[in-house]
């Protein structure tokens, strides 16, 4: 299953007003549809609720499922579970000055003009799952950690009893300091 940008695009313009529910399953595609390269692949839900008025759309976007990565650490592939909440308001009919003033203030509030009929929730569903996406994957955080031992032990990362214990040489910077204070 490919991702296309029509997928999430809805005509609103054919909605009567009131509440809409839309229900979406999305996966890795979409990602790379993005040319996100950290994604490796993905399998999630969207719900969008869309709750129109004669002036404006309030639209409620929640997504959850989990994204495959790769740990930072140990090189393994793990799934890490993610939930995202995002509201987005529409103003319809609204003239071009207010539209660029809200680009320029970069705010979560959108003026659509009446040539626009369609509202594209790709980008915005992409651009929240960016703040949940760690910045160092592990497999700290997972219950059952995958690790690949072999390539903990090659970098390292393992502990000993041995780790408690204090380097001797650090003692004798320690008298070298304790000297130069007398």
């Amino acid at each position: 299953m490919s991702f296309e940008i029509d997928d999430l695009t809805i005509e609103f313009v054919k909605l009567p007003n009131g509440n809409h529910q839309f229900k979406y399953l999305l996966n890795g595609s979409f990602f790379e549809f993005f040319k996100n390269t950290e994604v490796l692949s993905a399998e999630f839900s969207v719900q969008i609720s869309l709750d129109k008025s004669e002036s404006m759309i309030v639209a409620k976007v929640h997504s959850e499922g989990e994204l495959e990565f790769t740990c930072d650490r140990c090189l393994k592939n793990i799934n890490l579970p993610t939930t995202t909440d995002f509201t987005a308001i529409y103003h319809l009919n609204a003239d071009e000055s207010k539209h660029l003033e809200a680009e320029n203030v970069n705010m979560d509030i959108f003026y659509l003009s009446p040539a626009e009929f369609t509202l594209d929730f790709s980008k915005i569903i992409y651009e929240s799952f960016l703040p949940v996406i760690p910045m160092v994957k592990s497999c700290d955080d997972l219950e059952i950690k995958p690790c690949d031992l072999i390539v903990l032990d090659k970098i390292g990362f393992h502990k000993n009893e041995d780790d408690n214990a204090i380097d001797p040489r650090w003692d004798k910077l320690k008298d070298i300091f304790n000297k130069k204070e007398e």
